[in-house]
């Protein structure tokens, strides 16, 4: 087992032909990479046709090369990319909500097993995957019947929206 680092660091791993032989016959760098502590996903929820930008902030810099990274929503991966938080999308309320420096991007792929949560995973090489300590909610098509009143008079009223597979974060915006 690879022993466990506080901090990101390279050492060297050597193959020898035997327990007493000085002499390597293979040598290479194997760098430990520290795993980011994740603070907030946003959004946790999207349409079960993928495609929604989920970003997860974490604090300090990750150091992970970006051109290999990827997020796994379920058994479905995605690339990723790692930028500072205040590139992000919403950054600057994604950091201060968090106290994030640092942000995973990806995009949800489509879910394969139609609505529900998935265990959303991290990897800095596409191949060992960490929990980020989140799950993503797929959500069926939503679809809006009516909307009333027809108008307002007042931007404190109420509107009701009549539809079908609302789920609870969900929000109305009106523009």
């Amino acid at each position: 087992a690879t022993p466990a680092v506080q901090e990101a660091q390279t050492a060297f791993v050597s193959l020898h032909a035997n327990s007493t032989s000085s002499d390597a016959l293979f040598a290479a760098p194997y760098l430990y990479l520290q795993l980011p502590v994740f603070s907030k996903i946003s959004p946790s929820l999207g349409p079960e046709a993928g495609n929604t930008l989920v970003y997860m902030a974490a604090a300090g810099k990750i150091a992970w090369p970006s051109t290999s990274s990827q997020c796994r929503f379920g058994d479905v991966t995605a690339p990723a990319a790692i930028v500072p938080v205040y590139t992000a999308v919403d950054g600057d309320k994604l950091g201060r909500a968090a106290g994030a420096t640092s942000a995973v991007l990806c995009y949800a792929p489509a879910s394969v097993t139609g609505a529900g949560s998935v265990e959303v995973d991290v990897s800095p090489n596409g191949v060992d995957f960490y929990p980020s300590g989140f799950q993503y909610q797929y959500t069926a098509i939503v679809t809006a019947y009516s909307v009333s009143p027809a108008y307002v008079t007042h931007l404190t009223e109420n509107l009701a929206v009549t539809g079908t597979n609302f789920v609870a974060g969900m929000c109305c915006v009106v523009e």
